[in-house]
């Protein structure tokens, strides 16, 4: 079994509801960046397939920091590029962001 990290928001403050890119998974950590792991069911909840394509949501019983970068390790998934089918603006001066992590 190997782990992939995988970055999947940037929190702000109000939204609690992420789709996470990755299907398959048989172990999910959930995290903040350099910080302090999130607990399933006390901090958040999968939603199984409920998400755009088939994916899995998270949903967080608060809504993430602003600034705070959410970010997964999956064991044993497929991560799914989703970058047809997401506007997405990347500036380069984000340290966190690559087109290969979105």
């Amino acid at each position: 079994m190997t782990a992939d990290q995988v970055y999947i928001a940037t929190g702000d403050g109000s939204t609690r509801v992420f789709l996470l890119p990755v299907t398959g998974w048989t172990f999910l950590t959930v995290r903040e960046r350099g910080g302090a792991e999130f607990l399933f069911g006390p901090d958040y909840d999968v939603l199984n397939a409920a998400g755009e394509y088939g994916l899995d949501y998270l949903v967080f019983r608060t809504a993430l920091a602003a600034g705070l970068i959410l970010e997964i390790d999956f064991v044993d998934g497929s991560y799914i590029h989703l970058l047809d089918q997401l506007d997405v603006t990347v500036e380069a001066a984000d340290p966190y962001i690559t087109l290969e992590a979105l």
